[in-house]
């Protein structure tokens, strides 16, 4: 896999939205499916809705729950622990 230049995750990571978006997608398991929508060359903007397939030019990144939470009180958070078993990430053409 191909490493990404620490300004490029800066740029990424300082939306205040996006950043949101992933932690969201990343906490208790509301929510499913995140995606990840080029926005220019060096620049990608995260949702948690799919995109408006007129405002997609190429591709757009489908990141999933491998499964769904399991149905306890408890939370289950996705971490540097668990994402390679519990996320799978998917590249859509349009």
């Amino acid at each position: 896999m191909r490493k990404i230049q620490q300004e490029k995750l800066d740029k990424i990571t300082g939306n205040d939205d996006g950043m949101k978006c992933i932690d969201d997608f990343l906490g208790d398991g509301m929510y499913m499916f995140l995606f990840g929508i080029p926005t220019g060359a060096d620049a990608i903007q995260f949702s948690l809705e799919p995109p408006p397939s007129n405002t997609v030019k190429k591709k757009v990144l489908l990141i999933t729950r491998a499964r769904p939470p399991p149905k306890s009180t408890e939370k289950f958070l996705i971490t540097e622990h668990n994402v390679d078993e519990e996320v799978i990430f998917m590249e859509i053409n349009k």
